[in-house]
């Protein structure tokens, strides 16, 4: 016959054990999550050295670019055949096409004409300086209301008219107009209703004898003996 205690003493050993092995484990993962710290991201390595792209469309060793050549083509199903390689716009923005039709409720002047024609062009106009105000801001001609069909780089001469040459920052993207060789710089104007006034003073006798002559008074001849 079991003793009916048997079961409690095994319980009560039982149970401290389990608790203090549970505390321990506890205090370790504790100990081990404070003293873990992230790893930084190791740097991508590469073994590849930076190179340039070839064949190089800025160039002319493009395939199909030189004169008479063939530009090279890819087949689509069984018989078609497409061109492959960049257009002639995408190489060289200035020879994409304009056809526009500025809107005469802008009034606009050749400044603003240029501005409409250069968006979405990839190119900005520099900003303006004292040489080219007046080009920009001189009234748009009405025949160049309608530009087009021709390329950006026409566009842009067409707007400048004879005087003017464009010059193309490929680098910044920018557009600016210059003097021709052979036509001056515009000179500058001056406002009278700002400029400043100069005061004379008039002698008393003169404003008197308003009606006297001018006399010229000459300076002294010198004598042929004198030094």
């Amino acid at each position: 016959m079991s003793s009916p205690f048997y079961p409690i003493r095994y319980r009560q050993w039982r149970t401290p054990l389990f608790a203090g092995l549970a505390v321990a484990l506890a205090c370790g993962v504790l100990a081990g999550c404070a003293q873990q710290q992230p790893k930084p991201a190791p740097e991508p390595v590469s073994s590849v050295s930076p190179y340039l792209i070839a064949p190089d469309v800025y160039a002319g060793d493009l395939p199909g670019v030189e004169a008479g050549a063939s530009p090279a083509t890819v087949t689509y199903g069984r018989y078609t055949e497409v061109a492959v390689g960049p257009t002639v716009a995408q190489r060289d923005l200035m020879a994409q096409i304009i056809d526009i039709q500025i809107p005469t409720s802008m009034s606009p002047s050749v400044g603003d004409a240029v501005r409409y024609v250069l968006a979405k062009s990839g190119y900005s106009l520099a900003a303006p300086s004292s040489v080219t105000d007046p080009l920009y801001t001189a009234q748009l001609p009405a025949p160049l209301y309608r530009i087009g069909p021709m390329t950006l780089r026409d566009a842009l001469q067409i707007l400048g008219g004879p005087a003017w040459q464009v010059q193309v920052d490929e680098l910044h993207r920018l557009v600016q107009y210059v003097p021709r060789p052979g036509y001056a710089a515009p000179a500058e104007v001056v406002d009278v209703s700002t400029s400043e006034l100069v005061t004379v003073k008039v002698p008393q006798d003169v404003m008197e004898d308003s009606n006297a002559e001018p006399t010229l008074t000459h300076p002294p001849r010198r004598q042929s003996g004198d030094r």
